[in-house]
């Protein structure tokens, strides 16, 4: 099953992809977060993992993250730790960008979960 939410102006876009014959589910979320009802937004996302019984991995790389969407995004990632078994968290940020940086050590050391953390080469 494959599900795209695209992105706005105000959110990012997601991708669910989840490949039952080899029991590995991804999410990806990448782009800008700064959606007027964030909760409502991330629930949306977090519907998409509800059913997950095997590996999943997310990978996240955020332009810009707003301070309710980290706190919705934090309700998903505890959910999914939580509920599913094996979750690898993938947070990549663009080599020059301090605040991602920190923001994806922030949610590590708040889930207690290791993240793999990424710099990505800004290609202009």
């Amino acid at each position: 099953m494959n599900t795209t939410i695209e992105s706005t102006q105000n959110t990012p876009e997601v991708f669910y992809n989840d490949n039952v014959n080899l029991n590995i589910s991804y999410l990806t979320i990448r782009g800008k977060s700064l959606p007027e009802d964030a909760i409502g937004f991330y629930n949306r996302v977090q519907s998409l993992i509800s059913d997950v019984q095997h590996l999943l991995i997310i990978t996240l790389r955020f332009e810009y993250l707003n301070s309710s969407s980290e706190k919705a995004l934090y309700n998903v990632l505890r959910h999914a730790i939580v509920t599913i078994s094996n979750v690898e968290i993938r947070w990549e940020y663009e080599e020059d960008d301090e605040d991602m940086e920190e923001t994806g050590h922030v949610l590590e050391e708040c889930l207690s979960i290791k993240f793999s953390l990424s710099k990505r080469q800004i290609i202009k």
